[in-house]
């Protein structure tokens, strides 16, 4: 894999949202949020098993922490931190908060992670057990065309396949 965006990625991975929890309760109930909650336990904890078992993917638990650096709490700190703990979620109000600047709110989220992706995607790359099976590295495709067989182009050509799966954290 060369340098590029996943080299550069930290490979955080959280169980919260990019949406805040309550907001994802209101509008989608609470059995729905501890799904989504629970889903993302449970990759964080299949990613875990891989590396464990790959054993140089630098896995380690580590909070995450969502911050302020207004002088008052925000009211969606507390709420997130109510949403947090009605889900399952070990998490604490702090304003002991690891940067280099002052940010005096703290909400701290425990048991996330951290990893090596490169070394990680590496390893599941070698996983691919070939029949027709390709990965495709820098390759800038355009949305995948559904269909029978499925259609993705990409400069130079094109690939059509019974199933397609795109791992990217940036859209198409």
């Amino acid at each position: 894999l060369s340098a590029s965006t996943t080299v550069l990625t930290s490979a955080q991975c959280d169980m919260t949202t990019d949406q805040e929890l309550k907001q994802l309760v209101d509008r989608f109930g609470e059995n729905t949020a501890a799904s989504v909650v629970h889903a993302s336990r449970d990759a964080i904890d299949e990613i875990e098993a891989r590396c464990n078992g790959f054993g140089d993917c630098d896995f380690v638990r580590v909070p995450s922490y969502d911050y302020t650096e207004a002088a008052k709490q925000p009211e969606w700190m507390q709420q997130q931190y109510h949403a947090c703990r009605k889900l399952g979620l070990q998490v604490s109000l702090t304003d002991v908060i690891p940067l280099p600047f002052r940010a005096p709110h703290g909400l701290r989220t425990e048991h996330q992670a951290r990893f090596h992706s490169q070394r990680y995607l590496q390893h599941l790359a070698m996983q691919i057990h070939g029949e027709g099976s390709f990965v495709f590295e820098n390759t800038r495709a355009k949305p995948p065309e559904e269909g029978e067989p499925c259609k993705v182009e990409f400069h130079g050509g094109v690939v059509r396949a019974r199933n397609v799966f795109a791992a990217t954290h940036s859209a198409f």
